[in-house]
């Protein structure tokens, strides 16, 4: 899951220009957050 974020995060950081830190809250937020992904099963890794 990481991985997906840190992608989708460049991507905002390269077409709108946002700063790495906001890209990577707006990306995270774009695939529902840690708590919902935590809900379908999935964990946040160590």
């Amino acid at each position: 899951m990481r991985f997906h974020i840190g992608m989708e995060a460049e991507r905002i950081v390269r077409q709108r220009g946002v700063a790495p830190r906001e890209a990577r809250r707006l990306a995270a937020a774009a695939f529902g957050g840690w708590r919902s992904t935590r809900m379908r099963g999935v964990t946040r890794a160590a």
